[in-house]
């Protein structure tokens, strides 16, 4: 049964016809892309009168004599009246249809006006053309009334009406039109089906696509192949893929547009598996590829990083002589790109011959994917002198650019260019300027853009939350999230696991907590994602009680609720305080529900941050039953543990049985191999990543910037800082602060400060901690009262500082300055000194030791074992590093020594494993020089292979030497 209809917004009722004389039909025709409602400036306005011309020929339909122009034919027209030439409407109508057929404006209106003056436009097919010409030009509204003076109109002007309607926007409108147009007992043809699926297709209406399928069964037209593939593409577009499925399997014939339908409707959806697959039976059935199956094959290779896959489709395409399309050539750039290879996106793009703003879009966007800021502002300058303008998604993806290499300046001054071409308001160009100024931590400026746009969704209101809650301004954030629901935007789970995110990476549980009371609030506290966030924000924050009383009350405890606990309790790094109880969930998980990658990479960090071989040793075992141990990015994870416990063998059985490498791994190896002291292992490892062209990114060079600054190499260190801006990478904080560490670490402190003085960015903490540890070393006071100066405005409750600089006044010699800076840091509030924590694993338990403790892991035997090797190591010529600040004797700093974590967890290990067995230490805090020189020694008495992992290093210690050379 037909619905009821509702007559379209335009409906205007029939009008009188319009006088004989052409003058009394002024009309415009406007060429415009935006439908009737645009501004047009080019248009032409016929309202003059026409004069007689003696005819040339009395033959009206030999297009060969058609009039020079339409007036001439009109002048024809006129005389042949006169002569009373039979069937002259007829015969005129055949020149009528010449001159609408051509694409000029001029002649268009020209026609217009002589046709409606003489009435013609009352036949079908003339109005049918002139409706379909007025709907070109966007002028819907004149193609109604057009329309509506048809006495009674065929399918085909009802085609040329609905078509209209749909390709001007007005698609609900269309599909309104068209059960009008059942009502009126006219048949749709193939054209109208077509037509009207478009319509229910670009408007979503599946409802509508659903009973316009019934009428093409009942009237027969469902094997029509174009009818098909309108079907196709409705039900592609609408997410029925079932449906369009069943439509393609039941047409007698497919031939190269319904298969290009369907991997288009298949590819939209990013099946990419599924489009490989179909492609393969397209190409057994012996249909020829066209340019548009070429874009599905391809997005499907971007989707699925399939570069193998991908390359074939690019020499097939060659093959088919396709290889200057610019619509290929633009998948191509954008295919290399997901799947790694800028170089050869940058090879398609450099060999177009022409370009196209898409052209533009694809290079610059494959620049903001793998972080080359320079390449593309370089592009997004290099188009608009070409005189391409940019369109929003160019800005989006300079921006993006922008935002990853943290460049404010360059931010800067593409806002500046959106400001001149208009579009700084636009939600999407807004959006993502805010997401630069938060990026790069200017959140008042950030504030102002945000004010700036109209109307912003709930991703910009997302953008400018979450800016405050990274930056630790709860307060600011929780008062923007009321403010966003005040103004009709809804907050969704999605926003608030992600302030929850910020609040975690920001170590911020009191903004935590808040975010915690407005869901309960808005009553979104049992959705999974949210509840899950909030367990990972208090483990994280390390609240360990909430985090574990939230996951007890979770009715169904899923994978993913325990990979939040057990994530949120590996994220202590690198205090490392819950990581026994993160391996104690695993454990415990296991027995109820099957953990993923995810719960393997927590995990597995856990055992890299303790040093828990054996325990690294039995999840390896279970992920391998478990069918993940192919999976990259496990086996990174494994890689990371057994290189970070110092098992370089098993680090390279993993290694050497991934099925491929991608970045990760290789900025996994090289960062352990730096770290373990193979610089040149590291070094050769880089050279040998860029021959296989995969392409370096910043977590690369600060892996590769770290091992020479463990080894000493500073000439090495400055060539690959300025390799990273051959590579489009724009430095970021920590490669300066490793460059500060690098020249530091070699000796040249002047040179050191003037890098941090002059560097381009703000400096931070760590930069001017590295700077401190260095004037420690190397006793230079005056340098490191500069150097704590800083510090201390930065963060005057930090303890750090001040207990280093209290040590290098008394390494001076200056010991009431540096009791009297112990004084300060003690009476200043919160700057507590972080208590030191070692961990030993024996068996499978993890043992954890503080500095000083006194428990029940340690008896009389550990003491006494720390009193045999104090007396052992003297003996073999080893001198306690003795401090005099605060005012203690020798032999209270040197009792003082021997109660370090460190050398109490050795003790440990040495009375409960057999002789000659490795034992693995885990540390929170950088191993200090006096630990670190008596754990050589102790290699060398108790003939042990000894492995200390700091926040620093892997220092390996056999025979009273150590990996790095002292070098720590």
């Amino acid at each position: 049964m037909l619905r009821e209809f509702a007559p379209p917004e335009l409906y205007i009722h029939p009008v009188d016809h319009y006088s004989n004389s052409a003058s009394s039909a002024p009309f415009v025709l406007h060429r415009s892309n935006q439908g009737c409602q645009s501004n047009v400036s080019s248009q032409i306005v016929c309202t003059s009168s026409l004069s007689w011309i003696p005819p040339q020929s009395t033959n009206l339909t030999e297009k060969t004599l058609l009039p020079t122009s339409f007036r001439e034919a009109y002048g024809q027209y006129k005389y042949l009246i006169e002569e009373e030439v039979s069937d002259l409407p007829s015969k005129f109508q055949n020149i009528v249809e010449q001159y609408l057929l051509c694409k000029d404006l001029e002649t268009h209106a020209e026609a217009y006006c002589i046709v409606c003056g003489i009435g013609l436009d009352l036949y079908n097919y003339i109005g049918s053309q002139l409706i379909t010409i007025l709907s070109e030009y966007g002028n819907v509204l004149e193609a109604t009334r057009l329309f509506y003076r048809l006495h009674d109109p065929d399918a085909f002007a009802w085609g040329a009406f609905i078509s209209g309607y749909t390709s001007n926007g007005q698609e609900n409108l269309a599909i309104n039109l068209y059960y009008q147009m059942i009502q009126t007992n006219v048949e749709p043809n193939s054209h109208i089906f077509r037509v009207v699926l478009k319509a229910c297709a670009n408007a979503l209406a599946l409802l509508d696509g659903w009973e316009i399928h019934s009428h093409i069964i009942f009237s027969d037209r469902d094997s029509n192949i174009f009818v098909c593939s309108a079907l196709l593409d409705m039900y592609m577009k609408c997410h029925r893929l079932e449906d369009a499925r069943g439509v393609f399997e039941d047409m007698p014939e497919h031939d190269s547009v319904t298969w290009s339908t369907l991997l288009a409707g298949y590819a939209s959806q990013d099946l990419g598996h599924e489009v490989l697959d179909l492609f393969c039976q397209m190409k057994k059935g012996g249909i020829s590829p066209t340019p548009v199956t070429f874009i599905s094959v391809l997005k499907a290779c971007s989707s699925i990083s399939s570069l193998e896959e991908g390359q074939i489709t690019h020499s097939s395409l060659i093959e088919h002589g396709y290889e200057d399309n610019i619509y290929l050539g633009n998948s191509l750039i954008d295919m290399y790109s997901k799947c790694g290879l800028f170089e050869h996106a940058q090879i398609v793009f450099n060999r177009l011959h022409v370009r196209d703003v898409g052209s533009w879009n694809a290079m610059i966007g494959s620049c903001a994917l793998h972080g080359r800021l320079d390449e593309g502002i370089y592009l997004f300058e290099k188009m608009q002198d070409e005189g391409v303008k940019p369109m929003i998604i160019t800005y989006v993806n300079v921006l993006k650019a922008i935002a990853d290499g943290a460049a404010l300046d360059v931010g800067r001054t593409v806002h500046s260019s959106a400001i001149m071409d208009g579009i700084e308001s636009d939600v999407f160009v807004g959006s993502m300027l805010v997401h630069v100024y938060v990026h790069c931590g200017s959140l008042e400026e950030a504030y102002a853009i945000f004010n700036n746009i109209p109307s912003p969704n709930a991703v910009t209101w997302g953008t400018i939350i979450c800016g405050y809650a990274e930056h630790g301004l709860g307060t600011e954030a929780l008062l923007l999230s009321k403010k966003m629901q005040e103004n009709g935007v809804e907050i969704d789970q999605g926003l608030l696991v992600a302030v929850l995110k910020a609040s975690e990476s920001s170590s911020c549980l009191t903004q935590g907590q808040s975010f915690h009371a407005l869901a309960v609030e808005w009553d979104m506290q049992h959705d999974e994602l949210v509840g899950n966030a909030l367990i990972s924000m208090y483990a994280t924050c390390g609240n360990l009680d909430d985090a574990i009383n939230l996951f007890n009350k979770r009715p169904h405890r899923s994978t993913m609720a325990w990979n939040a606990l057990i994530s949120g309790l590996a994220s202590q790094s690198p205090d490392y305080v819950h990581g026994r109880e993160a391996l104690t969930a695993f454990w415990q998980m296991i027995q109820v529900v099957q953990p993923n990658e995810i719960t393997y990479m927590s995990i597995l960090k856990v055992c890299s941050n303790l040093c828990a071989l054996n325990q690294g040793n039995m999840i390896h075992a279970h992920l391998i039953e478990g069918g993940l141990r192919w999976e990259l990015k496990v086996g990174n994870a494994l890689i990371a543990m057994y290189l970070k416990c110092g098992n370089l063998e098993y680090a390279s059985c993993v290694a050497n049985t991934l099925p491929s490498w991608d970045i990760v791994t290789f900025n996994t190896v090289i960062e352990g191999f730096g770290r373990s002291g193979l610089v040149k292992q590291a070094l050769h490892l880089f050279d040998e990543m860029l021959r296989n062209n995969i392409e370096p990114n910043d977590s690369t060079f600060i892996s590769i910037l770290s091992a020479c600054s463990h080894d000493g190499l500073v000439e090495k260190g400055h060539e690959f800082f300025e390799l990273m801006k051959l590579h489009g990478i724009g430095p970021k904080i920590d490669h300066y602060d490793l460059m500060v560490d690098l020249i530091g670490r070699a000796g040249y402190l002047n040179e050191a400060e003037d890098f941090l003085e002059t560097m381009p960015l703000t400096t931070d903490f760590v930069g001017w901690m590295a700077m401190l540890t260095h004037c420690n070393r190397l006793v230079n006071v005056d340098i490191g009262r500069r150097s704590f100066s800083v510090l201390v405005k930065m963060d005057p409750s930090n303890a750090s500082s001040y207990v280093l600089m209290s040590n290098l006044y008394a390494d001076a010699g200056m010991l009431e300055d540096a009791e009297k800076l112990d004084n300060i840091r003690k009476s200043t509030n919160g700057a507590i000194k972080k208590p030191g924590k070692a961990f030993i694993e024996i068996g499978n338990k993890v043992h954890e030791f503080s500095v000083g403790c006194r428990g029940q892991d340690l008896s009389g035997p550990v003491y006494a074992k720390l009193q045999e090797l104090r007396s052992q190591l003297k003996q073999n010529g080893y001198k306690p590093h003795i401090n005099m600040a605060q005012g203690r004797s020798s032999k209270e700093e040197e009792s003082m020594l021997w109660e370090h974590c460190e050398k109490i967890a050795i003790a440990f290990g040495l009375i409960n494993t057999a002789e000659g067995s490795t034992l693995r230490v885990s540390k929170n805090l950088r191993v200090c020089s006096d630990c670190h020189d008596a754990t050589k020694a102790i290699s060398k008495v108790e003939k042990r292979e000894i492995f200390i992992v700091d926040t620093y290093r892997v220092h390996h210690f056999v025979g009273g030497q150590c990996s790095c050379q002292d070098c720590y």
